[in-house]
């Protein structure tokens, strides 16, 4: 598919760590975006995308809410291509599925059946590897794979669901409309914004020394800014409509996480602790502590995974995951998410 500028692309959950970036990646390669935000009076929340461009033209801003059918409506009007990032991210792990359900599957539908009446012609939606790896834990997954649901907590499940949901729609009107869905690992990598993802979050609290000890697990990690670079290239390739794409570029295990950030941030005083818990033990805070519930399916396994495909097709280059992290640790200074204790020294960009 060739890449079209007539008619501005519709990039929901504009404000958000991964969506921001694809944002970023359209401006940066000339396109016109419509970014869908919650609220259009709540300007420090978005103020930030303007000044990504130095064309002002070249983006605009609409209200838009998952679960309201009629918003949509208003927001493809006049496009032609869709990426879709919205989407919970929450830190702990909600008793109610519904939570999560209705945004991530009902709030989809919503955004593909508004696409499909005013003629959009490709939708790139963002998922994630756990659809992919949770319960095939002693291989290294790929695009074929699908999670156990068994194994799986609400997010993933939903996830899951999510993506089947896709997939029956496609087969509907594949002759109408385009899909790929994109399936990024642990995002990580620099912040545009003081935003509030589950992966933000995580790194934030381990430099801040929130996090007393080191569980045992390892995660697959991806740059924001790959994870952005897929997006759009899967949006104006002619072969990857129908595809899932699995975009991760290392695994590594969090002790090694927290040996990055102490030993690029512990000479400015982060307290970064290279404490271990044992695993018995961390199940035992799981019982009353949410947060760490989330982790519990990953605990003492290796996250193998394939990239192949998404270096073959997306033409993705990974960036080094260390450099990520490090740049993640800078931007959480430069946005004031936590506090600069660098005093004379200069913070990266």
């Amino acid at each position: 598919m060739s890449a079209d500028h007539s008619s501005p692309i519709l990039v929901t959950g504009a404000t958000g760590f991964i969506g921001s970036h694809i944002v970023k990646t359209l401006l940066e390669r000339g396109y016109t975006v419509r970014g869908t935000v919650r609220s259009l009076s709540k300007h420090d929340n978005y103020q930030f995308l303007f000044d990504l461009t130095d064309n002002k033209n070249k983006l605009e801003l609409v209200e838009a809410d998952l679960l309201e059918e009629i918003s949509w409506e208003r927001a493809v009007r006049g496009c032609k291509y869709i990426i879709h990032a919205a989407g919970p991210s929450l830190t702990y792990e909600p008793k109610d599925a519904d939570v999560l359900m209705k945004p991530l599957v009902e709030g989809t539908m919503n955004v593909l059946n508004a696409g499909l009446k005013h003629g959009i012609k490709k939708s790139v939606i963002t998922s994630t590897i756990g659809t992919m790896w949770l319960g095939n834990d002693q291989k290294a997954v790929n695009e074929d794979d699908w999670l156990d649901e068994s194994k799986g907590d609400n997010f993933h499940k939903s996830q899951a669901l999510k993506e089947k949901a896709i997939w029956s729609f496609w087969d509907q009107n594949k002759d109408k409309m385009e899909i790929t869905i994109i399936n990024p690992g642990f995002v990580v990598g620099p912040v545009l914004n003081k935003t509030k993802g589950a992966s933000v979050q995580m790194i934030l609290k381990l430099l801040t020394g929130k996090i007393p000890a080191l569980p045992n697990f390892s995660m697959a990690l991806a740059d924001v800014q790959d994870v952005a670079e897929a997006h759009v290239n899967a949006l104006f390739s002619n072969n990857t409509n129908g595809k899932r794409y699995l975009v991760a570029g290392q695994t590594l295990w969090f002790e090694k996480i927290a040996s990055i950030l102490r030993g690029e941030f512990g000479q400015y005083g982060y307290q970064i602790t290279n404490r271990k818990i044992a695993t018995q033990y961390f199940k035992y805070v799981a019982w009353f502590d949410s947060g760490a519930k989330k982790t519990m399916p990953y605990l003492d396994k290796d996250m193998k995974f394939s990239n192949v495909t998404s270096i073959r097709e997306l033409g993705l280059k990974y960036r080094p995951m260390d450099q990520s992290l490090i740049d993640m640790g800078y931007s959480f200074i430069n946005h004031q998410m936590m506090s600069n204790k660098l005093k004379t020294q200069r913070v990266p960009l």
